[in-house]
């Protein structure tokens, strides 16, 4: 019997590179077109089927919004990403955007904070059942924006402030009635604190664009070894 292809945007690499741009997106149908076959004709017309879902963020529909502008190099970015990501065959990459994905979607922080951290955990601590992972996961990141500028952070308040997004992971994933004193932290390049879960989602998003534009980084050793080396000038042409 012929197929039918589904096109869902959630399992789209397109879509997943748009994601981790930070511009907000997401679909509220998902179409159906049949290819050879169909169920249902009306004349000549197509048997599309539209399926209502609900993926984007709950943002979206507090009322009117500004449409986000995409600027010349930030459509050769996504073009950039998709292409990595269509040649990608680390399952970690994929976990890790999955997880960006539904943390975006979440209504609530504490949710979106689970997930965040599972998505860093994914990429940068494979080796997670020797050692401390929030050391590890700190350590390394710090590495990668040590090779890899990011925006204006240093790598010294990157190791910091993962520190303080996994423990703020940690409370909230016990129940700790105090986790919400850590859902703000202070950031070098602002004036005052902010919410600590808009600094995940930049770091998720940072580790997944330069992981797959740089892949030999997905093996946490190479990091590691890094970190043991010399700062030198290599990868700060490519990554966030």
């Amino acid at each position: 019997m012929p197929s039918s292809t589904l096109s869902h945007p959630s399992t789209d690499s397109s879509r997943r590179s748009a994601q981790v741009t930070g511009k907000v997106t997401g679909y509220c149908e998902i179409i159906s077109l049949p290819y050879g076959w169909g169920s249902n004709w009306t004349a000549d017309l197509p048997d599309i089927s539209i399926i209502k879902v609900r993926s984007y963020p709950e943002t979206l529909e507090q009322g009117p919004h500004s449409v986000e502008s995409v600027t010349e190099d930030e459509l050769k970015e996504v073009g950039q990403i998709w292409q990595a990501l269509e040649n990608n065959t680390h399952n970690s990459l994929n976990v890790a955007i999955r997880r960006l994905n539904l943390a975006c979607l979440r209504s609530s922080e504490e949710d979106s904070i689970l997930d965040l951290v599972i998505g860093l955990e994914t990429l940068m601590v494979k080796d997670s059942g020797q050692g401390e992972i929030s050391h590890k996961l700190s350590t390394r990141l710090a590495t990668l924006v040590r090779l890899f500028p990011f925006e204006q952070y240093k790598p010294r308040a990157v190791f910091k402030i993962c520190k303080t997004l996994y423990n703020y992971r940690s409370k909230v994933a016990h129940g700790d009635s105090k986790a919400h004193k850590l859902s703000k932290v202070l950031v070098p390049s602002y004036n005052k604190p902010i919410p600590i879960i808009n600094v995940g989602l930049s770091f998720l998003r940072y580790a997944i664009r330069t992981l797959a534009l740089n892949p030999k980084y997905l093996d946490p050793d190479e990091i590691d070894f890094a970190l043991s080396q010399p700062e030198k000038d290599e990868g700060r042409q490519k990554g966030g």
